[in-house]
């Protein structure tokens, strides 16, 4: 387990704990089209006891109360878009603005910014604007290296 890994399981857990319901509340993961089958076993393995969760189950569900945190793992963050658009934004914005902890791994991550620039000027460029917008910006990416479309063969 990565060291920024165990630190957010070590706070997720600490922050559950201090108001008294670690043993009521679950962590939810976004098992849904565009995640990467990999991904979502590493957050799986990272986070421990798991309950996952559909963007039908995002939607029509009162999973909030019980939600120690929500996980949007990794992937390609167009699928999500497409399958929360609406009503399924509004719930996990509302879950956070009353206090929920939302986790963003990669494309989760992009997913939660006011706009998305993702690999400009290639065939797999993103350039749009995201309903959750927790971060008021736009997220840049990739960072490192140029993209691999490989990488994403097992998505949902």
């Amino acid at each position: 387990m990565s060291f920024v890994a165990l630190f957010a399981r070590q706070n997720l857990i600490r922050a559950a704990a201090t108001i008294g319901t670690c043993i009521l509340k679950k962590v939810l993961i976004y098992c849904d089209e565009g995640v990467s089958l990999e991904g979502l076993r590493q957050t799986a393995l990272t986070f421990g006891e798991v309950e996952h969760v559909s963007a039908k189950d995002l939607i029509h569900k009162n999973w909030e109360r019980d939600a120690a945190a929500l996980i949007i793992p990794g992937g390609a963050d167009i699928p999500y878009m497409k399958r929360l658009r609406g009503q399924g934004n509004l719930k996990i914005r509302v879950y956070v603005e009353n206090g929920g902890v939302y986790i963003g791994i990669c494309a989760g991550a992009y997913y939660a910014g006011e706009r998305v620039e993702f690999a400009l000027n290639t065939s797999q460029e993103v350039n749009q604007e995201r309903e959750l917008q927790f971060f008021p910006g736009i997220v840049r990416g990739p960072i490192l290296a140029p993209f691999d479309p490989a990488s994403l063969r097992d998505l949902l």
